[in-house]
C-alpha cells in the first residue's frame, strides 16, 4: 500500500444498475463513472462481462469500449442492456 501517486492509474468510482433491481428479461442499463488518477494520460477498455453460472467469473463478453483520459480526468458511461 503506498500513497505514492502511480504513473497510470484508472479506477472504477462507480457502477449502478437502472432500475436498481431489473426482473429478467427487462431492458436496463449499467451507468459506470471511471478517474484516471493516474500520472499520465491512459488509454483503456471498459469490459463488461455476463456471469452465467453465477461462479464470480466472466463467462460472456457483452461490451467493449475503449476509454482514452487525462491525468485526473473521468467520464461517465452507460451500457444499454436487454
Amino acid at each position: 500500500n503506498s500513497v505514492t501517486e502511480k504513473e497510470y492509474d484508472i479506477k472504477v468510482e462507480y457502477m449502478t444498475t437502472i432500475p436498481e433491481n431489473p426482473y429478467f428479461g427487462e431492458n436496463f442499463n449499467i451507468s459506470v463513472k471511471v478517474k484516471n488518477i493516474g500520472k499520465h494520460s491512459a488509454t483503456d477498455n471498459l469490459l463488461l462481462y455476463s456471469d452465467v453460472n453465477n461462479d464470480s467469473l466472466p463467462d460472456i463478453l457483452l461490451t467493449n469500449e475503449q476509454i482514452s483520459l487525462s491525468s485526473s480526468d473521468s467520464i461517465s458511461h452507460i451500457f444499454n442492456l436487454s
